[in-house]
């Protein structure tokens, strides 16, 4: 199914005609379709709560990691939800920080939230590891590194993070 980018999508968010919205993953402004679908829930949270939150919500967390796996190419079962990027970015990090050695690579783009840097430099100072940021162009571009490949050492691990998520950790 296609996705409206821009101009395209306006009328699917509740946003003022005339204000150009940048930050919408901090706070508010979902679309339409997601308040409808976040009434459901709390509907159905207040008719049985213990039900809702011991039983139904674990299942409907799980389909959700799945659908959103199915579209972005994950496997199933490697997908998990976090409170924040913050959380998300330490729970991951913390889980290799232990493999971390000096030359490793801590890979993320220019594009990164503010609190994800903040952590991996921290985790760079203790293990010795290195933060390296790839730009990513705003515009025309075929994709992160599609015209400006990155040198990595050809032995460093990299754990490689981005925008509000985990992309994964692989031997380079």
């Amino acid at each position: 199914m296609p996705i409206d980018f821009g101009a395209d999508c306006r009328p699917l968010f509740s946003i003022e005609s005339d204000l150009i919205f940048l930050n919408n993953g901090s706070f508010g402004a979902p679309p339409h379709s997601m308040l409808e679908a976040q009434a459901t829930y709390r509907a159905m949270a207040e008719r049985s709560p213990i039900s809702f939150f011991r039983n139904k919500l674990p299942k409907y967390l799980r389909e959700a990691a799945g659908d959103l796996g199915a579209f972005i190419g994950a496997a199933e079962g490697t997908l998990a939800f976090t409170e924040n990027a913050t959380t998300g970015i330490n729970s991951v990090v913390l889980s290799v920080a232990h493999s971390l050695r000096p030359g490793d690579i801590l890979l993320t783009t220019d594009h990164v939230y503010g609190a994800v840097r903040q952590t991996l430099n921290r985790y760079a100072e203790w293990t010795g590891a290195k933060v390296v940021e790839v730009s990513v162009p705003a515009e025309g571009s075929r994709g992160i590194g599609a015209d400006r490949p990155v040198e990595l050492p050809p032995t460093a691990d990299v754990v490689a993070a981005g925008h509000r998520r985990f992309i994964g950790r692989r031997a380079v």
